[in-house]
């Protein structure tokens, strides 16, 4: 019998993962105190569950300028769940991070937990 080898992630040690739908008002702030963390050693993943409000256009903007950041959007809106499912589907880190977009991480989050988790 085969064994199934498991999906092998890099040696990226945090992705950070955000649903958003209709965020426009706090997605400018939410985004940028993760792109700003003390910590960089991570990705961050955003999925779009089919804003109406522009909040996709502005994610394609940080895209463009970020190469940690990697954006998807779902064909129709599915909801919170689905949205963190696919981000977390997509990430590659050894842990995981969930941010809600209208949230605001403050400078040393990540790295505050990751040393929790690590200790």
């Amino acid at each position: 019998m085969k064994k199934k080898k498991l999906k092998r992630r890099n040696k990226l040690m945090v992705s950070v993962v955000m649903p958003v739908y209709n965020a426009g008002d706090f997605l400018v702030d939410s985004i940028e105190s993760i792109l700003s963390q003390s910590f960089q050693d991570f990705e961050f993943i955003i999925v779009d569950d089919l804003s109406s409000d522009g909040s996709w256009e502005l994610i394609k903007k940080y895209a463009k300028r970020y190469k940690k950041l990697k954006v998807f959007r779902n064909k129709k809106h599915l909801g919170v769940s689905e949205a963190v499912k696919l981000a977390i589907q997509k990430s590659r880190g050894r842990f995981i991070a969930r941010m809600d977009a209208d949230d605001i991480a403050v400078h040393y989050r990540l790295k505050t937990q990751l040393n929790y988790l690590l200790n």
